[in-house]
């Protein structure tokens, strides 16, 4: 089945802690972004990638070690999972993310960000069957309207005499 429409949402004090990390991590993220665009560093997109891995994955581990540290048994399918997350989603994740950084406008960079959810989602539903909910649709329905308003809006209204 790839439609289910029943869901619910609990909100807990974790997931307000959690959302609160991820927002400050993007903030963070979006500022040193900013700033090497203007700064205009030679950095290649490796070695950038390279020093934010550095500083972050003792940081996971730490994290890791401090809340369960342990680690769950796996299928090898997951196991295949994560080692694809590990190599497309960071390392070369980041270090596309960051050549287009370099080498492109703003613009275009801040639709990364917005556009990788719906491909994982949709993604997931074709290739391992995953169900998709009617919130998950719906928001990848507004994702692709507001994408396309923020590329196309103003290109197809008619001229004011």
């Amino acid at each position: 089945m790839l439609f289910r429409s029943k869901q619910t949402l609990s909100i807990s004090t974790e997931m307000i802690i959690g959302l609160l990390a991820v927002t400050f991590a993007m903030a963070f993220q979006s500022f040193i972004s900013v700033k090497l665009k203007q700064v205009n560093a030679s950095i290649s997109a490796l070695e950038t990638t390279t020093g934010a891995l550095i500083v972050s994955v003792p940081l996971f581990t730490l994290s890791w070690a401090l809340t369960e540290g342990t680690i769950p048994e796996t299928t090898f399918k997951a196991a295949l999972s994560i080692g694809y997350l590990a190599l497309f989603g960071s390392v070369i994740g980041f270090m596309s993310y960051y050549y287009l950084i370099r080498h492109t406008s703003v613009r275009v960079v801040g639709i990364v960000p917005l556009i990788t959810p719906v491909f994982a989602l949709l993604l997931g539903a074709n290739l391992n069957n995953e169900t998709l909910t009617s919130v998950q649709l719906s928001g990848i329905i507004l994702v692709l309207i507001g994408l396309s308003y923020y590329e196309y809006g103003g290109k197809f209204t008619p001229d004011k005499a």
